[in-house]
């Protein structure tokens, strides 16, 4: 198992399945219910001791069927508002078990990176924010993967497949039922950015400058070797969507 497999397994969570089909043209999302916490500070705490489930369900689709997509946890405000900049500044997040603590890394766009802890300290994990407690949603998500080389039309449509597959995977059941058929990508962009797809000098599709940009998967014109062309940076969020 990958340290990144091992890191996820080693924080119990308490997750709560937003379906889907509720989430128009976005990613799929399932949201960690916060822990009422009594304290002079009243701080927001999350409980991870069910994340193991869906962190092994989505491991256990065979490696070469997901290296386009990766599970992740990402921070956000209330009704998954993303968090302005001054707030993701001054947030910490700390994995707390018994009387030890590690910090918990936060990256611009969001994305929460929980470290790998001791075997004997998971039981008791949980993680701990310094905000008060109903300003905060931890959800985990699936993402696309950018590719270091070009991205085709035909490598996005790859990596959607990729990612409803593991998110149906992860949640099984009944969820995995509400899963839809991805139709497009979702590109958000921490600042306006253009976005278009060009086959050899010809441009077959753009979209104006925005920090959001659906991308369908199926353009009239548009042949799956196409490329989709975009300034990159390390904070692009790439997921599967569903056009209306």
């Amino acid at each position: 198992m990958t340290q990144f497999a091992r890191s996820v397994l080693s924080f119990p969570l308490v997750l709560a399945l937003i379906s889907p089909l509720s989430a128009a043209a976005d990613d799929v999302n399932i949201t960690l219910h916060a822990i009422p916490v009594q304290s002079v500070r009243n701080p927001q705490e999350f409980d991870f001791r069910n994340a193991s489930r869906y962190a092994e369900r989505f491991m256990s689709v065979p490696a070469s069927e997901r290296d386009k997509a990766r599970l992740v946890f990402v921070a956000t405000g209330k009704h998954m508002a993303p968090l302005p900049p001054s707030t993701l500044g001054s947030l910490r997040l700390d994995i707390e078990s018994g009387d030890r603590s590690w910090p918990v890394e936060i990256h611009q766009s969001g994305e929460v990176v929980f470290p790998e802890i001791p075997v004997d300290k998971v039981n008791d994990a949980r993680v701990v924010a310094n905000v008060p407690k109903g300003t905060l949603v931890l959800s985990m998500r699936v993402r696309i993967v950018a590719p270091e080389g070009p991205t085709t039309l035909r490598y996005l449509n790859d990596a959607a497949s990729q990612a409803r597959a593991g998110w149906k995977r992860a949640s099984s059941g009944i969820a995995a039922m509400t899963v839809p058929r991805f139709t497009c990508a979702k590109f958000r962009f921490l600042q306006p950015k253009r976005l278009a797809i060009t086959q050899g000098e010809r441009q077959v599709w753009a979209a104006d400058a925005a920090t959001e940009i659906d991308v369908p998967l199926s353009i009239a014109g548009a042949p799956d070797t196409a490329q989709v062309r975009w300034t990159r940076d390390s904070n692009d969020q790439i997921s599967g969507c569903k056009l209306d």
